[in-house]
């Protein structure tokens, strides 16, 4: 959540709804994408 509110004035709380409201949420909740056997870094740096 650091990388999310980094430059950003977003609460903690803020910065997951973010997360979890985003496409790469989504990318990870669906099997077929296997995006869930990347870093988080990878992940981070493809939501950008």
């Amino acid at each position: 959540m650091a990388e999310i509110t980094q430059g950003k004035k977003l609460t903690l709380k803020e910065a997951y709804r973010t997360f979890f409201a985003s496409e790469i949420y989504r990318q990870l909740e669906t099997e077929e994408t296997k995006r869930w056997w990347q870093s988080a870094e990878q992940i981070f740096e493809d939501g950008k």
